[in-house]
């Protein structure tokens, strides 16, 4: 016979592989069915924006250790523009911090395209001077 569970949520009884596995409940399953949970956690999700926020900055810290104070600090420095180009971002959404991958040192804010400029040459620097190189050598306008 197959093991059932109330779901305190919708208060359906439920087969057990309707409810996500728990190891700290007595039963071994949290106690709201699968269903519930993931509409619980899309409307939570979708709606709260203080958690939104709180996790945007929670990542800011735990990420690059800076506090999301600074990084605003660090974007009106920059005049809001791009370290490496000097166009203005779009958004603060797609902001990206740069950081030094060996120590995790902050370097600046940049814009998404040259983030990928310094994230496809692996940050080496002789890769970006060949790089500049080549250009002044093969164009025609420098």
């Amino acid at each position: 016979m197959e093991e059932k569970k109330r779901c305190s949520k919708c208060r359906k009884n439920k087969s057990l592989d309707n409810f996500f596995l728990n190891k700290n409940s007595k039963d071994g399953h949290h106690h709201y069915c699968k269903l519930c949970h993931n509409n619980n956690s899309k409307i939570k999700y979708a709606t709260d924006a203080e958690f939104r926020e709180r996790r945007k900055k929670n990542r800011l810290k735990t990420k690059y250790n800076i506090t999301y104070d600074e990084f605003i600090n660090m974007l009106n420095e920059q005049n809001n523009k791009c370290t490496i180009c000097d166009k203005e971002f779009k958004s603060i959404r797609v902001t990206f911090i740069d950081h030094d991958h060996t120590n995790g040192k902050v370097r600046g804010l940049l814009c998404p395209k040259c983030n990928n400029l310094l994230g496809s040459c692996l940050d080496n620097i002789s890769i970006l001077k060949s790089a500049i190189l080549y250009l002044e050598k093969n164009c025609l306008v420098v």
